[in-house]
């Protein structure tokens, strides 16, 4: 099966399905895959040594295995701890925030997979296509939620004073 089909339907599903259909929080997901990449970035190395010293490790390429798991284990987490936690009204706030999961994480994982899959993946049409939105999708996602976050600020109601 094409790689690119692999890679953008697994994000789609994961991080613009499901969401919407579990009302989670969208706005957290994208937020915690932009926390992913950091952690990624910051501790895949160290992660893949101590998985390497496990046994049967040999054969697969663990760096990459690795770097996608520290970037998708906590916004999958967020997925299910906030299953039911948006209101049906708030729908609409999630939508943009979903769709850019989706575009960051496929480009975040392509980034990851080993060499040969990954210039798979990026000669593939579908991927072609989808690639000049991947810095809009970072900015959408990123103004959406931080007009979600202010939105949604609970209000502080200054009590009266009694006599």
């Amino acid at each position: 099966m094409d790689p690119a089909i692999l890679v953008i339907g697994a994000s789609f599903i994961v991080f613009g399905i499901l969401p919407i259909v579990l009302r989670s929080s969208a706005v957290l997901i994208f937020l915690t895959l932009a926390a992913g990449e950091l952690l990624a970035r910051l501790t895949a190395q160290d992660a893949t040594q101590l998985v390497r010293s496990l046994p049967a490790t040999s054969g697969l390429p663990t760096y990459s295995i690795v770097q996608i798991v520290l970037l998708t284990v906590v916004p999958i987490l967020i997925l299910f701890a906030y299953k039911n936690s948006s209101k049906p009204s708030q729908l609409f706030f999630h939508i943009l925030p979903a769709v850019a999961s989706v575009l960051v994480c496929v480009l975040l994982v392509t980034a990851k997979l080993p060499y040969e899959t990954k210039d798979a993946v990026e000669s593939s049409g579908i991927y072609g296509s989808i690639e000049p939105f991947f810095s809009v999708a970072v900015a959408a996602g990123l103004l959406s939620s931080a007009f979600y976050v202010i939105s949604t600020k609970p209000k502080h109601h200054k009590d009266k004073k009694h006599k």
